[in-house]
């Protein structure tokens, strides 16, 4: 079984500059980055104490001190949860007052986003480079196979499979425009792979392109 307290702990260590205090701002790429690395372990965090919780109610041989701790744990990753996402519902409610203007937010507009699209968008990003530690671990977890893809967008986005073939859909632009790539399984029972292209992700976290990578992106919103 996870251990959700321990995860909580390495959480509480690697983000103390989000999770304690009030004095984060969006201020930079790496600002703004770090913020969604926390709500992905989070969300990850929440999703394993939901089923633990989940299993210790259906679970008769469990004594009650023992089917206390799911709840416990549950109610502490809510609390965290609860902070996180306020902080980003905040950068969505506010993007003309914030210090700076992440750059996949200005992507709203141009590609015509949905929240979930915003969300699915982040993931990729994220998933193609994590540098927070825990969250390497977390998804190190989603290995290639049956509905993968689809539970990690699930979990860490909030998507239906309706959700997730509309966001891939050839008609979109951010797929016309190769920011987003579909890659076809060698397995036919394993999931499509969602990915954002090397070009897209490198310019979205604010990171150094060369010239290829800026011809690849050109024509495109990032350019």
């Amino acid at each position: 079984m996870v251990d959700v307290q321990e995860q909580l702990d390495t959480l509480l260590d690697e983000f103390a500059s989000i999770l304690e205090g009030d004095g984060w701002t969006c201020n930079s790429e790496d600002s703004f980055w770090e913020l969604q690395e926390c709500r992905m372990v989070l969300k990850w965090c929440l999703h394993q104490a939901l089923s633990q919780v989940t299993t210790a109610s259906f679970n008769r041989t469990v004594s009650i001190q023992s089917s206390d701790y799911p709840n416990i744990a549950l109610a502490a990753v809510e609390k965290l949860s609860d902070k996180v996402e306020g902080l980003h519902t905040s950068c969505l409610a506010n993007i003309e007052a914030l210090e700076y203007t992440p750059r996949v937010l200005a992507l709203q507009k141009p590609y015509g986003l949905l929240p979930s699209d915003l969300e699915t968008f982040i993931v990729c990003i994220i998933d193609s480079n994590p540098t927070s530690r825990s969250l390497r671990h977390v998804l190190a977890q989603f290995t290639r196979g049956s509905d993968v893809e689809r539970e990690k967008f699930s979990i860490f986005a909030g998507l239906t499979r309706l959700d997730l073939a509309a966001f891939i859909g050839e008609e979109r632009a951010h797929v016309k425009e190769g920011l987003v790539m579909i890659d076809e399984p060698y397995d036919p029972t394993s999931d499509r792979v969602v990915r954002i292209s090397l070009a897209a992700g490198l310019a979205l976290r604010g990171l150094p392109l060369d010239r290829s990578n800026r011809l690849k992106l050109a024509g495109t919103a990032l350019m």
